[in-house]
């Protein structure tokens, strides 16, 4: 029995078959393939590996919980997976499910794909039945079980299930008045019963027969009623009929540890017995744990190492690395097969073994050896002739081959037949002339020059494959000469991706120029003609038409246009109005094909790029360009960022412009200038019409100014002016527009505020300044007030040239009616 229990876990797998149903698949759907398969685990897999088991139980606590039946059923799958490979040993196999207290392991490959299950009740079939106590009763085990958990005939079913679950069995005995048992109800007969069964009393259903087993029995037929019957329980009775316990596989399992270890003793030593005729090395040792001793030799291994081993450490037979590498090979698969290890005094053996876990750090190791001395050494021969030979393999860069003195291909290794497209014998046959893509008279001539003068050669050619495909290549020949007979070694790689890389770089370079001249003329440019000239010059070595619109990001309307190169391709897409334009509602560049066009462009034949540009977050242009060919991603890319790039040119040439016609802040007091206050009125008076909505202004003058500045001078004047500035500016909103109209006079533009609350304002002003005294010295301060004017757009004006004379008027009238306060009216 002992071999059987050390043959490989494959050798049990049943040809049955295991529910694996799809990861996505619902509780509901679960439980019926459970019903109609009549099974009592589903695993599941992924990529043919398992990744989840639910069992019966599972099912059975998910229902008392109240699961969702549409749920995921794989969120049931909670256990760990408890996998054994397939060529680990029934031995082993019995031992993993003892020491995890698990019914079932998954059977995997190498890999770690699924093959199948080995369940408990394989276990009892296959397992011989003295390891399960056999002098032990059923009594024995029934003492340490704890209490008997069993339902009455008029108990409801879903009692029965509550039962279940409380205490985590998977079968309940059904007993009479009596306490003798009528029926069980197992974890998969409530799988078969619909919502409305759980309410009935458990007598009305179709009980199970029920196969008891009597106290004073012994386990060995407990062992074979579960092989007889297929079942997984039994219920245990008394003299007199009465249950008192229901018995279990697992309880079973569980219990054969301690009688496990005795069988396999005994059988390891009439197996012994029979190794000792075996002419084969043969060993037997003990756990390594703590020390690793010979214990046992079979008769050959006496004679043929010496019977001086026995009892010896292991470290005095092999190399001490030798073995702890073969060692953690055996504790890690419980078993070696045909491994090298090397012994004290310069041996080789061949080493074949498994490893027997007797549990509570207890085992034993036993191995077959074979002197295989002669044949590594042998092989250590052929592997050094090996070995020069790939040195001149590796040689090569990619391709090497060898040819006579006529040009006759000698060897060519696998790199250069597959690259060329011919087999082994296909390109024996050809010759120097058939692959070099090069006249023959050439070729010949660099034979001469390798062979006659020893020269090596160095350079590129194309050579050509079975299909006459030139394959560009870097290569160099040198002459050798071999048992008299001279040849050459040519060694090439193929250089494909190098031709492109250096196309690449010539590429970029070009591109690299022609921006470097672009940047220069953007650099000289003085005009915005000027850099359109550059702008024209640069992108018509890439398009055939290019067109411009500038945008006006306050108005929304195309301000100006430019266009150049084949006009006949370019008809205005947009007039006034640009809003249906894809690429100013998205602010990205839309590629538009044949087929694929922009809805606005009428030529659609073409390809067309249009991309947006930007400045300061404001979209203020968009270039349409248009050519035959379409464009790359790599040309996109390249063109926007180039487009870029003269755009921030063409805002910089615009900004010195604006600021050499416009000097925007007054040099004294850094607030806004009269030019820069008119111009921002005229576009307040624009937006004013566009939006609907007022604006205001107050016009401000400092009283009796002149007299301050003919007692103290300017530059208290100038100081004066500076700190009435600053009572202003604190005095108004962020958006408002403050600045110096001329002398002592002031205008604040307020946004989108009517005349009302602009009184508010200047009142709140004229206010503070009464109050303030602008200290001049450490004993001397002024005090200073002003008149104010104020207006709206439009109802005082329907313009801002006349809400000006309207504001300078009524500021006049504050002046003549006593000075010191805000006329609106």
């Amino acid at each position: 029995m002992l071999s059987l229990l050390q043959l490989p876990i494959k050798n049990f797998l049943k040809e049955r078959e295991i529910l694996t149903p799809s990861i996505e698949i619902t509780f509901q759907d679960l439980i019926e393939l459970f019903r109609k398969y009549n099974t009592n685990f589903a695993v599941f897999l992924k990529e043919k590996k398992p990744v989840g088991i639910v069992t019966e139980r599972d099912v059975i606590i998910a229902l008392s919980q109240r699961y969702p039946l549409s749920s995921p059923a794989f969120h049931l799958a909670k256990k760990e997976l408890f996998k054994i490979k397939s060529t680990a040993t029934l031995f082993s196999a019995f031992n993993l499910m003892i020491e995890n207290n698990v019914r079932r392991l998954i059977v995997v490959d190498e890999n770690g794909e699924f093959l199948g299950v080995v369940t408990q009740q394989d276990l009892i079939l296959y397992s011989p039945e003295e390891i399960f106590k056999g002098e032990g009763k059923v009594r024995d085990l029934i003492e340490m079980k704890p209490s008997f958990i069993y339902a009455t005939k008029e108990e409801k079913v879903e009692e029965a299930l509550s039962k279940m679950v409380q205490f985590h069995v998977g079968a309940i005995p059904i007993l009479d008045e009596g306490l003798r048992p009528i029926g069980i109800i197992t974890g998969r007969d409530f799988l078969t019963l619909s919502p409305e069964d759980l309410k009935r009393p458990l007598k009305e259903l179709a009980l199970k027969e029920v196969i008891t087993i009597h106290l004073r029995d012994p386990l060995t037929k407990a062992v074979e009623l579960f092989k007889q019957y297929s079942i997984r329980h039994l219920v245990v009775v008394n003299d007199s009929g009465k249950a008192v316990n229901i018995l279990s596989q697992r309880d079973l399992i569980l219990s054969s540890t301690s009688s496990y270890t005795e069988f396999l003793e005994n059988s390891l030593n009439q197996f012994k017995n029979f190794i000792s005729l075996i002419p084969e090395i043969v060993l037997e040792l003990s756990e390594c744990e703590s020390e690793c001793r010979i214990t046992f030799m079979n008769d050959f291994a006496k004679k043929y190492i010496g019977e001086e081993y026995i009892e010896k450490d292991v470290f005095t037979l092999f190399d001490y690395d030798d073995w702890n590498r073969i060692y953690g090979i055996i504790k890690r698969e419980k078993m070696i097969y045909k491994e090298r290890i090397k012994g004290r005094k310069g041996e080789v053996y061949e080493i074949t073994g498994s490893y027997l876990d007797f549990g509570l750090k207890e085992g034993k190791i036993k191995i077959f050896l074979r002197d295989v001395t002669h044949e590594y050494f042998k092989e250590e021969k052929y592997q050094k002739e090996i070995r020069f030979l790939k040195n001149i393999l590796d040689n090569s860069l990619d391709y090497l081959f060898v040819i006579d003195q006529k040009g006759r291909i000698y060897f060519a290794n696998s790199s250069f037949k597959k690259a060329l497209g011919y087999s082994e014998e296909e390109i024996l046959k050809k010759t120097i002339f058939d692959i070099v893509d090069l006249p023959e008279e050439e070729i010949k001539r660099n034979i001469e020059l390798l062979i006659k003068k020893g020269v090596e050669l160095r350079g590129r050619r194309y050579y050509k494959d079975i299909h006459q495909k030139p394959i560009p290549v870097e290569f160099k020949a040198k002459a050798v000469v071999l048992n008299g007979e001279s040849f050459i070694i040519i060694d090439a790689r193929e250089i494909t991706d190098i031709l492109l890389s250096e196309e690449a770089l010539k590429e970029a370079y070009k591109n690299l120029s022609v921006f470097y001249s672009f940047v220069k003329d953007l650099n000289f440019a003085k005009s915005e003609e000027e850099l359109f000239q550059a702008l024209e010059k640069y992108l018509l070595s890439y398009v055939d038409t290019f067109h411009y619109f500038e945008i006006d990001s306050q108005t929304e309307e195309i301000k100006s246009t430019y266009v150049s190169g084949k006009r006949e391709y370019w008809e205005d897409c947009l007039t006034k109005e640009i809003k249906e334009c894809a690429t100013y509602r998205t602010g990205q560049s839309f590629y538009g094909l044949p087929g694929y066009p922009c809805k606005l462009l009428k030529t659609t034949s073409l390809a067309h790029l249009c991309i947006p540009l930007f400045f300061e977050g404001r979209l203020q242009g968009i270039v349409t360009l248009i050519r035959e060919k379409p464009f790359s991603e790599e040309e996109i890319r390249y063109l926007e960022d180039k487009l870029q790039v003269f755009h921030l040119y063409f805002n910089q040439l615009r900004l010195l412009r604006e600021l050499r016609d416009l000097s925007l802040k007054d040099p004294l007091l850094g607030i806004y200038n009269r030019r820069f206050i008119i111009e921002v009125l005229k576009k307040e008076e624009l937006k004013a019409q566009r939006t609907g909505k007022p604006f205001s202004i107050i016009l401000m003058d400092l009283d009796h100014f002149k007299k301050i500045n003919d007692n103290y001078g300017h530059p208290v004047g100038d100081k004066v002016l500076k700190e009435v500035s600053k009572l202003v500016l604190f005095g108004i909103r962020g958006q408002d527009y403050f600045g110096r109209w001329g002398g002592e006079e002031f205008l604040t533009l307020l946004p989108e505020t009517p005349k009302n609350f602009a009184i508010q304002v200047a009142e709140r002003i004229r206010g503070t300044l009464e109050k303030y005294e602008i200290p001049i010295s450490e004993e001397i301060s002024v005090k200073i007030t002003a008149s104010f004017g104020v207006a709206e757009f439009p109802s005082d004006a329907p313009s801002w040239e006349g809400l000006l004379r309207k504001v300078d008027e009524r500021l006049y009238k504050a002046k003549a009616l006593g000075r010191n306060m805000v006329i609106s009216e």
